[in-house]
């Protein structure tokens, strides 16, 4: 299985072991460009879907539209399939809302096109029993893609993934702990005075020097794409909402980011898988897509019903 947790996490968690309350499980993805099947997990691949079982599509305005919009609707984008069995060992039980109604398969879609109301694509998710799929298509449907090549890159490429169960801590303040006016910008997930020593604390016991990557926003949560865990809470315009339209608290559903292979979250042995370049922009991108200003996009849950409608944001 693959281990990219930092050794030097280790030293965090000896030294503030309150932190441990607040720790959220995470399935890190990792994918990479290869040739999936229906049955296998991955990013942008063929989904297995019933033969029986219309395709969505989107119907909302779009930017390119006509007065009225597609007439046919903009096929979804294949996004995310992951199956219960590749699930790595040491995950106890999955979360209710990943495989919920004894169901074992999870896919994911959204609108490649960018939509005139907002910039975050329109997202749905499916949950299959892959025992009952007994005819399903021999392929996704054709995307009707219009989108300018100035705007949000929102298809991604094929890829399969590499499953690895990690933990993650709370997001923390981003601003200097030694300024005066800190206590202030304080998120207050953590306690005062932990969320003060971990904005202090490094990896090397020394002040963080330039773009060092050992403090403890490097440590506390994984880059790249990734199931549940912890989001971040700064960046985002409007904040991402704290509940569902249902009053049922949200949750952090998947996460779609670059790779960033330059940070702490290194394999500690050979992954079985090619890890890239750091230095090639490609390789840290590893689907491509590209939302937002800054290439982050997160969809949020609903803690009480996972088939309430998805949350989506772009930063």
């Amino acid at each position: 299985m693959v281990n990219t947790t930092p050794r030097r996490r280790a030293l965090l968690l000896n030294e503030y072991p309150e932190l441990a309350d607040y720790a959220r499980t995470a399935l890190r993805l990792h994918p990479r460009r290869g040739m999936p099947t229906a049955h296998h997990s991955s990013v942008g691949g063929p989904l297995l879907w019933p033969l029986d079982e219309p395709w969505p599509l989107c119907h909302e305005k779009h930017y390119g539209d006509g007065p009225t919009g597609p007439a046919e609707g903009v096929v979804l984008a294949s996004v995310f399939q992951l199956f219960r069995h590749d699930l790595p060992d040491g995950l106890l039980s999955a979360p209710e809302w990943m495989f919920p109604d004894d169901s074992d398969v999870l896919q994911v879609l959204w609108c490649p096109n960018p939509h005139v109301d907002t910039d975050d694509p329109k997202a749905t998710l499916r949950w299959r029993q892959q025992s009952q799929l007994t005819e399903v298509r021999s392929s996704n449907p054709a995307l009707n893609v219009f989108t300018p090549d100035d705007a949000d890159n929102l298809v991604p490429r094929t890829c399969v993934v590499h499953p690895e169960l990690v933990q993650e801590y709370p997001p923390i303040s981003i601003e200097e702990p030694q300024e005066s006016g800190f206590a202030e910008t304080m998120l207050g997930i953590l306690p005062p005075h932990l969320e003060l020593a971990c904005a202090l604390w490094t990896a090397t016991g020394r002040p963080r020097e330039n773009f060092d990557q050992h403090d403890y926003l490097d440590h506390c949560r994984v880059p790249g794409w990734k199931l549940g865990g912890w989001e971040p809470k700064v960046g985002f315009w409007p904040t991402p909402a704290k509940h569902c339209e249902c009053g049922a608290p949200t949750f952090l559903l998947l996460g779609a980011t670059s790779e960033d292979l330059f940070g702490p979250w290194q394999p500690v042995d050979p992954p079985g898988f090619r890890w890239g370049d750091p230095d090639d922009w490609d390789d840290n991108r590893p689907t491509d897509i590209w939302p937002g200003r800054n290439g982050l996009l997160w969809l949020l849950g609903c803690e009480a019903d996972p088939t309430h409608p998805v949350l989506v944001y772009a930063e």
